[in-house]
């Protein structure tokens, strides 16, 4: 293959179109994200928005920054998930320079397009920490862009300032420095780079951006990378191999499209064979390559989750999109399947993409089991349920058995509701070291709502239980979920053994 310097590009390819379908998704997100629910994950990065800090036990602390910032525009699902709708506006721009200063403006707008028109985009409206880190790596992959095509050595300084906000917002983004220095050392032009202060100096930025992060975690035995090491190295040995790996490449073929991850990967083997002939795949592929290799590797021994991928995206999007305008021209087949896979793939997504808003907007019987969106309802109305019980039995805090997820729904919706009460999980509670609290000074008796319907679980930490019903969780009338409700006194040994 060789390159073109004219690349393809379809009549229809233009700014406006690719604008429209940027814009149109976005509405479609912003419609959704406030017609529905948290999701459990979403409702316990919100109960960590309520007290701020430089670190939680899961994730580093960005989303629930964010989502504090968004809660002061509205308190709602939708202020909640407000840095989500806006953060793929901002990648789909950074893409855009990105795919012009390293490539073309045909590139680009493909690009764009096509990570519009993805599963996995459509789906993005929740508010977890894949929010933060892929919208910090785009914007760290822009920043390099632009010193490759200007080299102005300030951008150094941006590519570390968005390099630290990407490691704030997950731990993944770590590898992403590698990507940068495998971008750098990979060629004798790129080795005089080292010599300029601003590249070190971006370094120290980003040192300066984790330090709060790495200083709680010190202080708190390290909890964060226990935790998510304690998830790579402890994760369960897979017996079947083969099915893992084409359970990943069948997940990013599905949420991104099967011919971006086709001609991505067609790209990067491009790339690492003629990387002369390829000097516009460089930053591309290499800024992944180290990620992909890892979650290669742990596919090894683990399911690699779909999402984990996720920062990966926009840049790969890029590279197919690049190679499919620019590289298969050499004879007439190539040009055909050129012209078939930019339709195919667009076609693909937007069909995909248009299923997706019927399904969830129309909600037609037949596909229905298909709307992901369908138990995202009744939590407002469940709070206010719990909270009328809470008050006719004068308790002045509410106990669950630890399920940090549905501890988040009731303890985000409470607050939600304007409720003073607090939710409370009796276990795990390290995962809850931002949330100051004396169990002494607890209350009794009091409510507990059992969201896993086992009594058995905590019959050992009460001297009395009272059961007080069920509350319920409906949508349109139909009972999505019920949670036995109990009046508990008389607190044990046990109970004070799950508080600490």
């Amino acid at each position: 293959m060789q390159q073109t310097e004219k690349p393809f590009r379809p009549f229809w390819l233009t700014p406006a179109l690719v604008a429209a379908v940027v814009l149109a998704q976005a509405l479609l997100r912003a419609f959704i994200a406030g017609q529905t629910d948290l999701l459990p994950d979403e409702a316990y990065y919100t109960q960590w928005s309520f007290h701020p800090s430089p670190g939680y036990m899961d994730h580093p602390p960005l989303i629930a920054w964010l989502i504090a910032a968004g809660r002061l525009v509205t308190e709602s699902s939708f202020g909640v998930r407000l840095a989500a709708l806006v953060s793929p506006l901002l990648i789909s721009l950074a893409l855009y320079r990105t795919g012009t200063l390293l490539m073309d403006r045909s590139s680009a707008l493909l690009a764009v397009l096509w990570y519009n028109l993805s599963v996995g985009l459509a789906l993005s409206l929740l508010a977890t920490p894949d929010v933060p880190s892929t919208l910090f790596w785009m914007l760290t992959a822009w920043a390099v862009a632009e010193f490759v095509a200007g080299r102005n050595a300030n951008w150094w300084l941006a590519v570390g300032l968005f390099a630290g906000l990407g490691v704030l917002g997950k731990y993944t983004n770590l590898i992403l420095g590698v990507g940068i220095l495998l971008f750098i050392l990979t060629s004798r032009d790129r080795w005089a780079w080292l010599k300029i202060w601003q590249l070190w100096a971006g370094g120290i930025v980003a040192a300066l951006v984790v330090a709060p992060n790495l200083i709680w975690n010190s202080q708190n035995g390290w909890i964060s990378f226990t935790f998510q090491g304690g998830r790579i190295i402890n994760d369960p040995r897979v017996t079947d191999l083969g099915a893992n790996y084409l359970e990943m490449l069948g997940a990013q073929a599905l949420f991104l499209g099967p011919l971006v991850v086709l001609f991505f990967l067609i790209a990067t083997i491009l790339y690492l064979v003629r990387p002369r002939q390829w000097p516009q795949l460089a930053w591309p592929v290499l800024s992944g390559l180290p990620a992909l290799t890892y979650f290669a590797i742990h596919a090894s021994r683990a399911r690699v989750e779909a999402n984990w991928l996720l920062p990966l995206w926009p840049m790969a999007t890029l590279a197919a999109a690049f190679v499919v305008l620019a590289g298969l021209h050499s004879n007439a087949a190539l040009r055909f399947l050129r012209g078939l896979a930019v339709y195919a793939q667009t076609l693909f997504g937007l069909a995909l993409t248009v299923l997706l808003a019927w399904i969830v907007l129309a909600r037609p019987d037949a596909l229905k089991h298909l709307d992901r969106t369908h138990d995202m309802h009744g939590w407002t109305e469940t709070a206010e349920a719990l909270d009328a019980i809470a008050d006719e039995h004068g308790a002045s805090w509410v106990a669950m058995p630890a399920h940090y997820g549905l501890v988040g729904e009731f303890a985000t919706y409470s607050h939600f509701i304007k409720s003073d009460r607090p939710v409370i999980s009796v276990g795990e509670r390290q995962r809850y070291r931002f949330e100051p609290l004396d169990p002494a000074a607890l209350t009794f008796p009091t409510i507990l709502v059992d969201p896993h319907d086992n009594r058995a679980g905590f019959e050992a930490m009460f001297g009395t239980i009272e059961p007080l019903g069920t509350i319920g969780r409906r949508y349109k009338g139909e009972v999505l979920a019920s949670y036995p409700v109990y009046e508990v006194s008389a607190p044990t040994a046990a109970f004070y053994d799950a508080m600490r």
